[in-house]
């Protein structure tokens, strides 16, 4: 039996595995690693694409409330802009008021 072992490779199992089968089991191993390996590697080729993807929504989404946020504070701009031309009405249409009543009194 030893001289089987050492021409023919190791014992499996009670049996005694010859070089043949050794390699075989090995090359299949080695085999299944490199599938898992490309498997990994498109895997991680699709994530990174997809970090792409949300980096470019998130910097566009960013673009958009940075436009947001100039609209807004325009249009509060603005508002403050009508607030005082409100006010500047109103005090005019009072003086005018006041005005027309003291043409009516003699």
């Amino acid at each position: 039996e030893r001289e089987r072992e050492r021409r023919g490779g190791m014992k499996k199992g009670g049996g005694v595995m010859r070089v043949d089968e050794v390699r075989n089991s090995f090359n299949s191993v080695l085999s299944r690693i490199h599938q898992i390996e490309e498997r990994y590697d498109a895997r991680q080729s699709e994530l990174r694409r997809k970090a792409m993807e949300v980096e470019a929504v998130q910097s566009s989404t960013a673009d958009v409330m940075e436009v947001k946020r100039r609209y807004e504070s325009e249009i509060d701009r603005q508002r403050q802009q009508i607030e005082g031309f409100r006010s500047t009405l109103d005090h005019l249409v009072s003086h005018l008021q006041a005005m027309k009543k003291a043409k009516k009194k003699p």
